[in-house]
């Protein structure tokens, strides 16, 4: 059963009773009835009775729209004072209507007004707590992602090195049973033994070497702050600071793309490299940049969102590689770092692209993107 404005066309009052009669009957027959209303007796009558339940249609006070959005189990106002206040009626008229309506019945549409516009606050607030809870949920994805791939690195890197090593020592084991027999042949004279000496220092000296050169170089710090780069020994990975640690230790941590919480008291602070110039050269002349051609030698994309960004930077390697540029940077900010993920992802799959790289210390560092362009003639789309 459909009943829409029941009991209107006559005396409010004995409509009312004549609307809870048959809502009565209706609910004995269990006929399934919605009923519309804007009499007050109604809304007490469905608080009621077993079998009714109110519900209303929220309206926007502030536009004087509805919102089409239905309130089970509340009974809605009919903003009768509200409406006619926005539309000019003299206050005096308005005081008046109120006090002929009386206290009790001006208190409860009070109480009905502050309920809905408390539910209108309430639903916003969910609908922004379900954007941030999809937001967190697609970083806690993306977290997990990024976790999996460092450890895939991390072992990638591991198995490099021990191959590496196991290399090293097959070399030198070489070297050495060679030098062995030499001595053997020799009879032990003393020039092939300092020569043998000699070829297993310079071995020595090779190890070391290369141990040098692929370890961090660790300095001293009293205090560890913003800005250190720094060396994780649970990830064998190098990150850096985004803020102080705080008093239980703890800071905000960039590893890759990567923004981590993590313990500081067992990071080692590494050494700063100086960054080489960062001349830009054009790949036929082999000149310096001197900016007299078309498209500067960077592009900087802050602001855009990843739509715009991916489109313009593809718009620009198609034109670097008109103008022969070798290599070129991308400036996508650090931020949340969404931009800078997105670009990558582009530029890792895009075949005009030879290699690529984050920028050094004093070039912008995770901030920017080195881009060195592919030299093949059949590279460019």
């Amino acid at each position: 059963m459909l009943l829409d404005e029941i009991g209107t066309g006559t005396d409010p009052r004995e409509g009312s009773a004549l609307a809870i009669a048959i809502l009565k009957e209706l609910t004995e027959r269990q006929a399934l009835t919605i009923a519309t209303t804007h009499h007050g007796e109604l809304k007490a009558f469905a608080n009621d009775t077993a079998g009714v339940e109110n519900a209303s249609m929220e309206f926007d006070l502030e536009s004087l729209q509805p919102t089409y959005r239905l309130h089970v189990g509340i009974p809605g106002s009919s903003y009768a004072f509200e409406i006619a206040r926005r539309y000019g009626l003299p206050e005096k008229i308005l005081r008046q209507a109120e006090k002929i309506l009386g206290p009790d019945k001006g208190k409860l549409e009070n109480i009905l007004l502050q309920l809905n516009a408390r539910l209108q606050e309430i639903e916003k607030e969910r609908r922004e707590l379900s954007i941030k809870l999809s937001e967190a949920e697609g970083l806690r994805h993306l977290y997990q992602q990024e976790v999996e791939r460092l450890k895939r690195e991390q072992k990638d890197l591991r198995r490099k090195a021990a191959e590496e090593a196991e290399q090293i020592v097959k070399h030198a084991n070489a070297r050495i049973e060679k030098l062995v027999a030499e001595i053997r042949r020799a009879q032990a004279e003393k020039e092939t033994i300092r020569q043998a000496h000699q070829e297993i220092q310079q071995l020595e000296s090779s190890v070391q070497k290369i141990l040098r050169e692929t370890q961090p170089r660790f300095v001293q710090a009293d205090r560890l702050k913003k800005g250190d780069i720094v060396w994780i020994e649970s990830l064998r990975q190098e990150g850096e600071l985004l803020s102080d640690p705080d008093n239980h230790h703890k800071a905000w941590v960039l590893v890759g793309e990567i923004r981590m919480k993590m313990d500081v008291r067992n990071f080692k602070k590494v050494a700063r490299e100086e960054p080489e110039s960062g001349k830009v050269f054009r790949r036929r002349e082999n000149l310096p940049d001197k900016l007299e051609s078309g498209i500067a030698p960077e592009l900087d994309i802050r602001g855009m969102d990843s739509y715009e960004a991916l489109q313009a930077v593809d718009r620009y390697l198609h034109q670097a590689m008109e103008e022969s540029w070798e290599e070129v940077r991308i400036i996508h900010g650090k931020g949340s770092g969404v931009l800078r993920r997105v670009v990558n992802d582009f530029l890792a799959r895009d075949k005009r692209v030879a290699e690529k790289r984050f920028g050094k210390w004093g070039e912008g560092d995770t901030g920017v993107t080195i881009v060195k362009l592919n030299r093949g003639e059949d590279s460019n789309g």
